[in-house]
C-alpha cells in the first residue's frame, strides 16, 4: 500500500484503465440487451 502513496499517478492510471475495460463490458453488454428488447435504434 505504501508503494501507492507514493506514486498517485499510478493509482488513478490504474484506475482510469480499470473504468475504460468496464465501460467497455458495459457497452456491449447494453448492446446485447437492446438487441434482445428489439431496442436496437442504430
Amino acid at each position: 500500500a505504501r508503494e501507492f502513496e507514493e506514486q498517485p499517478e499510478q493509482v488513478r492510471n490504474i484506475i482510469a484503465e480499470g473504468n475504460e475495460a468496464a465501460r467497455q463490458v458495459a457497452r456491449k453488454t447494453m448492446e446485447e440487451v437492446r438487441q434482445a428488447m428489439s431496442m436496437d435504434f442504430r
